[in-house]
């Protein structure tokens, strides 16, 4: 399964996180929708544990986004940016969350 969809062109600083359990893909319009001004990654997680997709984001930030990285992220995308930022914050510039629940 593709984990990796870039949008625009170099540099890749930003990148999309979808909600979940489910909306894997839902922010492919927005992608679409900045990737005129910026370059755009939209990160597809699979993991099934929480911890395992942290570890999958950042592995997928460190092969292909242009650090520091600018992470947004909508619901559970939220949560997950939030959590990856405090286990790595010298990977995100700068964090937004959207629908984030209890946040």
């Amino acid at each position: 399964m593709e984990t990796i969809r870039k949008y625009g062109q170099k540099p890749f600083q930003i990148g999309l996180l979808h909600g979940g359990p489910g909306a894997s893909g839902e922010m492919k319009p927005v992608a679409m929708n900045l990737s005129v001004d910026f370059g755009i990654i939209e990160f597809l997680q699979t993991e099934k544990s929480i911890d395992g997709q942290i570890e999958e984001l950042h592995k997928q930030i460190t092969l292909c986004a242009d650090l520091p990285i600018t992470l947004i992220g909508h619901s559970w995308g939220a949560w997950l940016g939030f959590l990856f930022a405090s286990k790595y914050p010298d990977l995100v510039k700068k964090l937004i969350l959207i629908s984030a629940g209890a946040f």
